[in-house]
């Protein structure tokens, strides 16, 4: 028989790792972009849902208080957005069963600034257990809590990005 004079069979050099291939290299550039965005992106989720569903809540409890105009129910809806928005920012401890003086102190706090009148104060403490008041009329009782709802607009605007840990009440 007629041998052929055949070469054995060449197989190729084996894959290098380096230089990778034009996917492992956009993998990379979105993996380091996306550890650069993190951070800003969890600071928007931890803190910009916080000002806007709260004043979103706070419209519709104004909303309510001109379809319904009932006082009591009113002041208890402003009550507890206020202390949802002060739990949510700073968290429970120290925060959740403050109540009175030390309650007002701590949303002063919480702004830096002094977002309530003295008169709002009271209805904050006192108003929501308080019969409706025969004596006053029913337009200053509006304004009243009128004027209630834009400090606290104003309050929930002026919140800080930080966390209120620091902010925990004695």
């Amino acid at each position: 028989m007629n041998e052929l004079p055949l070469k054995d069979i060449h197989l190729p050099e084996g894959i290098l790792w380096w230089p990778p291939s034009p996917g492992w290299w956009l993998l990379g550039v979105m993996l380091i972009a996306f550890l650069l965005i993190l951070p800003r992106l969890w600071r928007w989720l931890r803190y910009k849902p916080v000002k806007s569903l709260s004043l979103k809540a706070l419209d519709l409890i104004r909303k309510n208080h001109q379809l319904k105009a009932d006082r009591k129910q009113t002041l208890q809806a402003i009550t507890g957005l206020l202390r949802r928005t002060v739990i949510t920012k700073s968290g429970r401890i120290g925060h959740a069963g403050v109540v009175g003086d030390d309650w007002l102190n701590q949303l002063n706090l919480m702004s830096n600034k002094n977002c309530f009148l003295p008169a709002q104060c009271e209805l904050l403490k006192q108003g929501r257990y308080q019969p409706n008041r025969v004596g006053k009329s029913k337009s200053q009782s509006e304004n009243e809590i009128d004027s209630l709802l834009q400090s606290c607009e104003n309050w929930i605007k002026s919140l800080s990005k930080e966390t209120g840990k620091s902010h925990v009440a004695p």
